[in-house]
């Protein structure tokens, strides 16, 4: 999750360096005052996006905590319930994050685009991993929780099932 907001910090970043690049190559009388105000806002929602961020985080273990906590207490249907929140956890992360990159490819593409040459396949590359990895997560858990026969399936071959999500799921984004 904090991930996710550097990415959009980082997002927010390049439109930034693009004003101070053009704001070297020119005097300060031909910077465009649009790109001034443009400036001042990316400032403040990076402010907004932090809190919005540890907002979401707190929300996201809260409601993760709970579900176990009740789980824990009480029988098997609480454990699906657990399925189906982590299931559109990782969705929705995984979606964020895959047009968070295209918007940075997109940004780095337009203002800087001897870099954007060079590092195209590794952005994109990353981008992917993080959120196939994500996306392949979340809708394994979303069809364990609305399909009894994945949900068998998944049971009966609980050590296979954990294994592969621990290598495609957890091992493999580590390295992006």
């Amino acid at each position: 999750m904090t991930n996710f907001a550097n990415r959009i910090y980082y997002y927010i970043k390049i439109g930034e360096m693009a004003y101070h690049h053009q704001a070297n190559n020119s005097s300060i009388l031909e910077i465009d005052p649009y790109l001034v105000k443009i400036n001042n806002r990316a400032k403040r929602f990076i402010r907004y996006l932090n809190w919005i961020t540890l907002v979401i985080i707190l929300i996201t273990v809260g409601s993760l905590v709970w579900v176990t906590i009740y789980a824990i207490t009480d029988t098997l249907s609480e454990l699906k319930e657990a399925e189906v929140i982590t299931g559109t956890v990782f969705t929705t992360w995984a979606c964020l994050f895959s047009i968070v990159g295209y918007f940075i490819l997109k940004r780095l593409r337009y203002y800087f685009p001897e870099f954007h040459a060079e590092n195209r396949k590794m952005i994109i590359f990353a981008t992917c991993g993080l959120s196939l990895s994500l996306l392949t997560r979340g809708l394994i858990d979303n069809l364990r929780y609305f399909s009894e026969t994945v949900s068998k399936h998944a049971n009966d071959h609980e050590n296979l099932y954990n294994s592969l999500l621990l290598i495609l799921c957890d091992l493999i984004p580590i390295s992006f």
